[in-house]
C-alpha cells in the first residue's frame, strides 16, 4: 500500500511541475498591460492640460479681437498678441494663416492673410482658431504614438450698443486628432 501512495504523490509532483512558470508569465503580461495603460493615462492627462490651455487662449483671443478697433489689422494684431501672451509662444502672421482646412459655417469669411480668424458676413460673430500644434508624447512611444495634434477654437457674438459689449463663447469649441 505504501507503494501506491508513493506513485500517486509522484504523479502530483509531475502535474504541478508542468504548471511551474505560468504565474510568472501571467504576471509579466499583466504588468506590461498595466505599464502601457499607465503611460496612456499620463500622456492623455498632459494632452488634456495642453488642450485646456489652448481653449482658454482661444477664448481670450476671440474676446480681445472683438474688443479691438474696427480695422482688420487692429483685430489681427489683438488676436496674435493675445495668443502670444496666453500660450507663451510667438505666433507670426504666417502661423495665423495655417488653418486653411478649417470648415466654416455658410456665410463666413476669413480675414486676409489670416485664415485662423473668421467672421460672418454681417460682422456680428467672430471666430478664432489656435493653429494646430503637435504635442510630443512621453510614454505613448511604447505603443507607437510619437505625438498628438490638437487645436481649439472659440466663437463670439458681438453686438455693440453704446459702451456695452455683450459676448458669448461657444462651449463646443475645439478638436482632438491622433
Amino acid at each position: 500500500m505504501s507503494g501506491a501512495v508513493k506513485r500517486s504523490s509522484r504523479k502530483r509532483r509531475r502535474g504541478r511541475g508542468s504548471e511551474r512558470g505560468a504565474i510568472l508569465l501571467i504576471s509579466m503580461v499583466l504588468m506590461t498591460s498595466l505599464l502601457l495603460m499607465s503611460a496612456a493615462v499620463v500622456d492623455i492627462g498632459r494632452l488634456s492640460l495642453e488642450r485646456r490651455a489652448d481653449q482658454t487662449a482661444a477664448d481670450i483671443a476671440v474676446i480681445s479681437g472683438a474688443m479691438s478697433g474696427s480695422s482688420n489689422s487692429d483685430l489681427i494684431e489683438a488676436v496674435r498678441s493675445s495668443l502670444d501672451t496666453n500660450l507663451h509662444e510667438t505666433f507670426t502672421l504666417a502661423d495665423l494663416n495655417t488653418c486653411g482646412g478649417d470648415s466654416l459655417p455658410a456665410g463666413w469669411v476669413t480675414y486676409p492673410l489670416s485664415n485662423c480668424i473668421a467672421r460672418d458676413r454681417s460682422g456680428t460673430q467672430l471666430r478664432v482658431r489656435v493653429p494646430t500644434k503637435a504635442f510630443p508624447t512621453a510614454f505613448a512611444l511604447l505603443a507607437g504614438l510619437d505625438e498628438f495634434e490638437h487645436s481649439a477654437f472659440a466663437q463670439v457674438y458681438v453686438r455693440r450698443q453704446g459702451n456695452v459689449l455683450p459676448f458669448a463663447v461657444d462651449a463646443a469649441a475645439g478638436s482632438y486628432r491622433m
